[in-house]
């Protein structure tokens, strides 16, 4: 098992939120990606990961916009740079989908390096946007010889989750709702 902990700063909006995440702001995200397998594969030095390369994902965010494709004014190159804009997956820039950009930076720098291992590993990316608002990814990855990397998530889920650590209760949160469930 082998974490890693970042810091970093951006910008984004929600588009179409009824509150005040509509408007332009920012956030210290926190980022932690762990990482586990029966038996991690090791390069010529003996190391089984370049932990710089992991961090870079989160880096790369650092003192940028956070959009998507609906923001048709950040992409506008002749009002921002290119370079001053991430562009994300799906509807908004919220906290599930940079914990998925960073699940996926996390995967390619797994399959680069071991593209044709076989090695299963379980990723955990948590990312924390503000003291509250936690998103945590986990699911059990297998890199092949061919094509893309599979993905089978051990329980089926994403897990929207605030962790204590050393207990074996998770809070986690939904739609708004809170409950507790023994994990």
């Amino acid at each position: 098992h082998c974490p890693f902990s970042h810091a970093y700063h951006t910008g984004h909006r929600q588009l179409g939120y009824p509150g005040e995440c509509r408007f332009v702001h920012g956030h210290t995200w926190r980022g932690t990606v762990a990482i586990s397998c029966e038996e991690f594969p090791r390069d010529d030095l003996d190391m089984s990961l370049e932990f710089g390369d992991i961090k870079n994902g989160m880096r790369f965010m650092d003192h940028k916009m956070l959009i998507t494709e609906q923001d048709k004014t950040f992409l506008d190159q002749g009002l921002f740079e290119p370079e001053g804009v991430v562009m994300l997956k799906g509807k908004g820039p919220s906290v599930e989908n940079v914990a998925g950009y960073v699940f996926d930076g996390v995967l390619e720098v797994i399959r680069k390096q071991y593209p044709a291992r076989g090695v299963r590993y379980t990723i955990e990316v948590t990312i924390q946007e503000t003291e509250n608002n936690i998103f945590i990814i986990e699911k059990t990855v297998t890199v092949y010889y061919h094509g893309r990397p599979q993905i089978a998530t051990a329980d089926g889920t994403q897990r929207f989750a605030i962790r204590s650590v050393g207990s074996s209760i998770s809070t986690r949160v939904y739609g708004g709702t809170e409950c507790v469930s023994q994990t």
